[in-house]
């Protein structure tokens, strides 16, 4: 809209009588979330107020989802780190157990003699596949500290 046009507009009388606002919010993983609101402006009341309004309205509202979406991201960190944690232990085990073979089999020590890896009580049994889904299962507070 050139000047001439936009003088001629704003001098015209116009009603606005409905606002509406929208705030596109990211939800990770590439994906957002529109979030839109609309009301009608009633007689005695501006725009500018309505809009105020719905801004306000609209930021409480996205100010939970991205408290929510942080809260959701610490999650997913700390069951990674949980998922590593027990994959160095895993590991341990073998070396341990490696350990135990090579003192048994060179003569150094009895079978007997020789303690066994700690029992973890939330780490999978003994035999079964490494799998992520196995360790999530469990809730932080079920893990003995």
């Amino acid at each position: 809209m050139n000047n001439q046009n936009l003088d001629r507009f704003e001098r015209t009388e116009i009603t606005i009588d409905r606002i509406t606002y929208a705030r596109l919010v990211s939800t990770g993983n590439y994906e957002n979330e529109k979030i839109e609101v609309s009301s009608v402006v009633e007689e005695g009341r501006s725009p500018d107020e309505v809009l105020a309004f719905l801004k306000q309205f609209v930021g409480e509202r996205t100010h939970s989802l991205q408290q929510y979406q942080d809260w959701c991201n610490e999650y997913w960190a700390k069951k990674a780190d949980l998922n590593n944690l027990i994959r160095k232990l895993q590991e341990a085990e073998e070396q341990w157990e490696k350990a135990r073979l090579f003192l048994v089999t060179q003569g150094l020590k009895k079978e007997e003699d020789l303690p066994s890896f700690p029992a973890l009580p939330f780490a999978k049994e003994q035999g079964q596949e490494a799998n992520n889904a196995e360790f999530v299962e469990n809730d932080l507070e079920d893990i003995p500290m």
